[in-house]
């Protein structure tokens, strides 16, 4: 099968699901596609800011990219907006690839197939590397560290008092 490159969705991805109503969505317009109550892109030197409000629930994600460093930065604010509390679970999606874009585009189950991961605990962090396909090659890899501010994957979001935002700040 032939991968469409308009049609695939790469990167990093973050699903949000309001537990008691069972919705969910994404805090960005992609790989959802669920068209949110509110919307807003700002492109800055530094970083990108994307804030959108679903329901009561909003979300605010900055990604900064390193000019020195081969480097990705992202920080996600939730906001209650609500007069109840919202219990949100968030789950994180990314898929590793280790090669180049043509090579995955040609041959992705076959590139899977040298990645290898594994969880440091002590760094809260997961380390992706590429086996290398034949003995002596140098392996390549990269690091995935992931820190919390909020450590649980369910968030029980309190509502906000007028002018005193509460937030729980991810990643």
């Amino acid at each position: 099968m032939e991968r469409q490159l308009n049609k695939q969705k790469y990167g990093l991805f973050i699903y949000l699901r309001d537990v008691n109503e069972n919705i969910v969505w994404s805090n960005t317009i992609e790989p959802t596609s669920k068209i949110p109550d509110r919307y807003e892109v700002v492109f800055n030197d530094d970083k990108v800011k994307i804030s959108r409000t679903d329901k009561d629930i909003e979300t605010t994600t900055e990604v900064c990219i390193s000019a020195e460093d081969n480097c990705q930065v992202e920080k996600i604010i939730i906001s209650n907006l609500s007069d109840s509390e919202k219990i949100i679970e968030l789950t994180s999606y990314m898929e590793i690839t280790l090669s180049g874009l043509m090579a995955d585009i040609a041959h992705p189950t076959f590139n899977n197939l040298f990645i290898r991961t594994e969880y440091l605990e002590q760094y809260n962090s997961i380390i992706a590397s590429r086996r290398p396909r034949e003995h002596g090659k140098k392996q390549f890899g990269r690091s995935i560290h992931c820190v919390q501010k909020n450590s649980q994957k369910i968030l029980r979001l309190k509502p906000t008092v007028l002018n005193s935002l509460e937030e729980e700040t991810l990643f």
